[in-house]
């Protein structure tokens, strides 16, 4: 958690900067979006490795609960990261609460249409990784968005078709 603490001092440390307001919006939202990436690492730990901890499912809980906070306080064009929706999904999918797990994965596919419509339009957006796509398409499917799920995996499989995940 220490690689937590140094984001979040970034970004407070962004708050008492000075200079031109769009560029400090701009590293104002990356900077949150890392935050809330490197809350979500933590709390995949909690899903994985620590699940057999006490207070394993609060934690995590509690830590995707921040990530998401933190970046729907952001515009929705600022949002460039997966990683809150799809984790809070994760957590809610291995509950087998799959109706709190859809709007949540559907959020972060708009995260990459929009990355997709960016690159497309020769944006700086960045793509989310080729892992975390797949990922999320294997968790479409359990909430069975098979539409969606398929779509990601074609755009994938153009991509890199000598994946075999894909």
């Amino acid at each position: 958690e220490k690689g937590v603490a140094g984001l979040r001092a970034e970004r407070e440390a962004l708050q008492q900067a000075s200079g031109e307001r769009s560029e400090l919006q701009a590293a104002w939202a990356e900077a949150t979006c890392a935050l809330a990436v490197g809350l979500c690492s933590a709390a995949e730990l909690y899903l994985t490795d620590l699940c057999d901890e006490p207070e394993a499912e609060g934690r995590c809980d509690a830590l995707t609960g921040e990530a998401l906070q933190l970046v729907s306080d952001l515009p929705a064009e600022a949002v460039q990261v997966v990683e809150p929706f799809q984790t809070r999904a994760s957590l809610k999918l291995s509950q087998e609460a799959y109706d709190d797990a859809e709007p949540l994965l559907l959020r972060a596919l708009e995260v990459v249409r929009r990355a997709e419509e960016a690159e497309e339009g020769g944006g700086g957006v960045e793509m989310p990784s080729l892992e975390l796509r797949l990922a999320l398409a294997k968790m479409l499917l359990e909430v069975d968005r098979h539409g969606d799920a398929l779509e990601l995996l074609q755009g994938a499989r153009v991509e890199d078709d000598d994946s075999a995940e894909v």
